[in-house]
């Protein structure tokens, strides 16, 4: 049984894929424009 609703899911999801999706663009970002100080804040 799950222990959350299904909206609340959703929800969850959505903002763990808007994370990646975030982290993703700014390793991205700093790999273009040759500055590590953005690779690294993307662990931060």
């Amino acid at each position: 049984m799950l222990l959350l609703s299904l909206p609340t899911w959703f929800i969850h999801l959505f903002t763990v894929t808007e994370w990646v999706a975030a982290i993703g663009l700014f390793w991205r970002y700093g790999t273009l424009i040759k500055q590590q100080e953005l690779q690294i804040l993307r662990c931060a």
